[in-house]
């Protein structure tokens, strides 16, 4: 019995003291219409730094990359090649991209202000990374204005041992 309280004693203590100390994100619903490429994974921040209800969206597309030896090498490739059209059609990137490791892929991320209905705006982070012909897009998306933790947090979530498998296994198949 006084094993058995210790042991209660020991989990209530670590799932209280682990949520400060990591991020951690459940995988949701791909909330997009189909269109050429296949539907990819959805995750939503519940807790930590990656900030609570912020949302990772990341998709592989196969043979799409530009230039196979060079990857994503400029803000013009992120702005064809990620799904920023998602949230919608009217964007603006708000500064020049910068380089970008993730999942074991080398890439460029670039923040976007993106105008919704009743012209309110929505800052959106994508990712391109790539490898060999292959491209792996993401996007960030916080509730309120990002900070560099959020943005952080996502793309350590993309370097995760779940998800970085997930994407090893479907640039396999090109």
């Amino acid at each position: 019995m006084a094993l058995a309280a210790f042991g209660l004693l020991s989990l209530s203590y670590f799932l209280w003291k682990a949520p400060a100390s990591s991020p951690s994100w459940i995988e949701i619903e791909w909330p997009f219409p189909r269109d050429a490429w296949p539907n990819g994974r959805a995750f939503r921040c519940v807790s930590g730094p990656c900030g609570r209800g912020a949302e990772l969206y990341v998709r592989p597309k196969l043979g799409f990359c530009n230039n196979c030896e060079i990857g994503v090498a400029d803000d013009e490739e992120v702005d064809r090649v990620t799904d920023v059209v998602f949230i919608g059609e009217n964007f603006v990137a708000m500064a020049p991209g910068r380089s970008v490791s993730a999942a074991g892929m080398v890439g460029r991320l670039r923040h976007y202000g993106v105008v919704l209905r009743g012209d309110r705006t929505r800052a959106v982070t994508a990712l391109a990374l790539a490898r060999n012909c292959d491209i792996v897009v993401a996007l960030i998306l916080v509730p309120a204005s990002q900070t560099a933790e959020q943005e952080q947090a996502a793309v350590a979530w993309l370097s995760s041992p779940k998800v970085t498998a997930w994407l090893q296994s479907a640039l396999a198949k090109s």
